[in-house]
């Protein structure tokens, strides 16, 4: 007697817009890692997700009726070199690929290998509009110090109080901040997130358009953020955050946490256009190096004055205009912090300067962000 072998069910073929496609493994490349248990591999099903075990993205694109595992790395690469319309066709232990004039076999592996998203209840932190909450992350995120053996200085603080968050980074030389209004009625509450993890927000922030960007936390361990058909979800980082409003001199520090709208007379300060002054920061800066790195700021009433020098590149004198003059004294700082901070601030907008003497904290602020600078020591 013989017996008929029945073939395994062909597993049923699905077609996706190229650029679709490419969006979402775009999207989910910053959490795929070589060295964790999912080896470089993305999940393509009802979603396209990749994590390295402390960072998920999880885009709701809808690319195949039978989620597979595959090497992100080839996929990307045939998706950059194709256009229209991808055929996805999983046979066995392969993905057949077919677009344009092209085929591909890829390895894949079965999807019950993925590992899932630890269970917790979600709770909501604060919602933003994506592009404002950008500009906050944008306004701080240099300051975050990833080399530092201070774990909590590796990320930057989200505070919320009352009708604020409070965006923060520090390095110890220099804080960062921004204080942005929300009308979300939610529990106040502060977390540490990863600079890694910051700078992903900003991108998918970015490319958000007018969406709505929602942050939640899974008890003390997670963040995770909502935006159109992104999901990001990540560890948070432990430790002891500085009291960053004690940084800031009291006479100038953002109202956070009550609704201030007390008139409070500034002290003695300059303005400048952030352009004019950057573009004078630069320049003095060129004969700087690494031993003798600061440029000398002078305050007078005519001006500001940028000079800098050192023993291998000779000497620089830079004059800046001021719209108000409104300080005498001089300063030494490191040109890359102000610098930094300089380039995320609209180049025609007015920056707001304080400063006091050559052992006090520089101040600068434009609107509701603001960076503190500590001097260096004179020469």
């Amino acid at each position: 007697m013989t017996t008929t072998k029945t073939k395994p069910a062909r597993k049923s073929a699905t077609t996706v817009l190229a650029a679709t496609l490419a969006a979402a493994i775009r999207a989910v490349a910053p959490a795929v890692s070589t060295r964790h248990s999912t080896g470089g591999r993305v999940y393509l099903g009802e979603r396209v997700e990749a994590t390295d075990g402390e960072l998920r993205i999880t885009v709701a694109t809808p690319v195949s009726d039978q989620a597979v595992l595959v090497p992100h790395a080839k996929v990307a690469a045939i998706l950059g070199t194709v256009s229209g319309e991808v055929r996805l066709q999983p046979e066995a232990s392969l993905l057949r690929v077919s677009a344009s004039r092209g085929q591909w076999s890829l390895p894949i592996e079965q999807a019950e290998e993925w590992p899932t998203a630890a269970e917790g209840d979600l709770r909501p932190f604060a919602r933003f509009p994506a592009d404002e909450f950008a500009r906050a992350v944008r306004a701080v995120i240099d300051a975050a110090d990833t080399e530092s053996s201070r774990y909590a200085l590796g990320g930057v603080l989200l505070e919320h109080k009352g009708p604020h968050v409070a965006f923060v980074a520090t390095d110890g030389r220099r804080l960062n901040c921004c204080v942005v209004d929300i009308d979300q009625d939610t529990d106040d509450g502060s977390v540490i997130v990863p600079a890694r993890v910051m700078h992903v927000l900003l991108r998918v922030a970015e490319a958000a358009g007018d969406e709505a960007l929602q942050l939640c936390v899974v008890g003390n361990r997670e963040i995770v953020a909502e935006v159109g058909d992104t999901v990001v979800r990540a560890a948070l980082l432990d430790g002891r955050f500085p009291r960053w409003l004690d940084v800031i001199p009291a006479d100038v520090r953002p109202a956070f946490g009550e609704d201030d709208t007390t008139y409070r007379e500034p002290p003695a300060h300059v303005e400048v256009s952030a352009g004019d002054l950057l573009s004078c920061v630069r320049q003095a800066a060129i004969v700087t190096s690494e031993q003798s790195k600061g440029v000398q700021f002078t305050f007078t009433t005519d001006g500001l004055m940028l000079s800098g020098r050192s023993a291998e590149f000779g000497e620089s004198t830079v004059t800046a205009d001021l719209a108000v003059a409104g300080i005498a004294c001089s300063v030494k700082l490191d040109p890359a912090f102000v610098a930094s901070w300089l380039r995320q601030v609209d180049t025609a907008a007015m920056v707001e300067v304080y400063a006091t003497d050559a052992e006090s904290a520089v101040v600068m602020r434009h609107e509701d962000c603001y960076s503190v600078v500590m001097p260096l020591a004179a020469d």
